[in-house]
């Protein structure tokens, strides 16, 4: 009897021993690998959701995403693992993105498809490229307003006293574009002498610019972002406002997209971003009402989509300097605020 129970403790320990070291394997063996990325919000989930499969198609590699918040979130994530980095790729906003590149948590890389996205819409060192644009544009009701803009001046005219608009640039990132803007084609000085004069015409600086405003004609012109314009007038049928683009140029911001320093899976990154930047990846972007960075790409447009968006179809872009901005913004948000904030009623 005392051989007997030995022997079936020693077989109760060895299915113990067996049954441990599998719940062990299926607890700590290691998931499938995949390309991560950290990515800002603001509806690039729909963009993602549109490229994700087309590229597993293609390529039959995973990706998967996370969004810690908006592009300050993405990048200082990135920035707090650049030694020991999860994600292979980040998505984020000028100028967010250039700290990635100054604290060294960026992978230099230069797509061989990046030859077709203009020099506005890149890194000029090659650490990120622009994935789509978004256009800082003037609003304006075609009932009203019969001639719009050709120029920034125009704005000055007595018959828009009281029903222009343009976001306060020390709260919102079109308003920080408009304002560089207006410094790049005018002239610091003259830039914030020319706003001066102009803020006896304006009736509010609301940092989101609202289109009902606008459709209902309580504002006339005011200074907004084409995405959330094309999602007024494609969701909200605000159809009682037009895009207009002044003989300047398109005052265009991005979000770019880079790989990380010391990328987990880096080859398949590089992939990813080539795919990211090619004509089919192109058309992808505008699932969440992105503009394609790649030239040429309007007969890939959705026609509905083409149809608000027309008034930038082949304009230039006036060229910021995104590292001046970023050194200056400080600066020049303390100047607006000093300066043209106070002459409001």
């Amino acid at each position: 009897m005392e051989t007997r129970t030995k022997i079936f403790v020693a077989i109760t320990l060895a299915i113990v021993v067996v049954i441990a070291s599998t719940s062990l394997y299926i607890i700590t063996r290691p998931t499938e690998e995949r390309i991560l990325i950290y990515t800002s919000d603001s509806g690039i989930e729909l963009m993602l959701d549109a490229t994700i499969p087309a590229f597993k198609a293609k390529t039959g590699i995973k990706v998967s995403y996370v969004i810690p918040g908006g592009s300050g979130a993405v990048v200082n994530k990135i920035i707090a693992e650049k030694n020991n980095p999860s994600a292979d790729i980040a998505i984020a906003s000028l100028p967010s993105m250039l700290g990635g590149k100054i604290e060294g948590a960026l992978e230099r890389y230069v797509s061989s498809e990046g030859m077709y996205i203009p020099d506005a819409f890149k890194d000029p060192d090659g650490y990120f490229t622009g994935w789509f644009a978004f256009h800082t544009v003037l609003a304006y009701n075609p009932n009203l307003v019969v001639n719009p803009p050709t120029s920034f001046t125009d704005l000055l005219n007595p018959e828009y006293d009281g029903k222009l608009a343009y976001p306060d640039p020390t709260t919102s990132g079109n308003g920080l574009r408009f304002l560089s803007a207006l410094i790049k084609t005018m002239g610091e000085d003259e830039a914030f002498a020319f706003l001066a004069e102009l803020e006896s015409y304006i009736a509010r600086h609301d940092s989101l610019p609202l289109g009902e405003f606008i459709d209902k004609g309580e504002l006339w012109i005011q200074v907004s972002d084409d995405s959330i314009i094309t999602s007024e007038v494609m969701e909200e049928h605000l159809t009682d406002q037009y895009m207009c683009v002044t003989e300047e140029g398109v005052i265009a911001g991005y979000v770019a997209i880079a790989i990380t320093k010391n990328a987990p899976h880096l080859e398949e990154a590089k992939q990813l971003i080539d795919f990211m930047l090619s004509e089919e990846g192109q058309t992808c972007v505008t699932e969440g009402y992105g503009y394609p960075c790649r030239e040429g790409m309007e007969e890939h447009i959705p026609e509905d989509l083409a149809n608000v968006w027309e008034p930038f179809f082949g304009k230039p872009v006036i060229p910021l300097d995104w590292e001046e901005i970023s050194e200056n913004m400080e600066a020049w948000k303390t100047r607006w605020a000093e300066e043209i904030q106070p002459l409001g009623g």
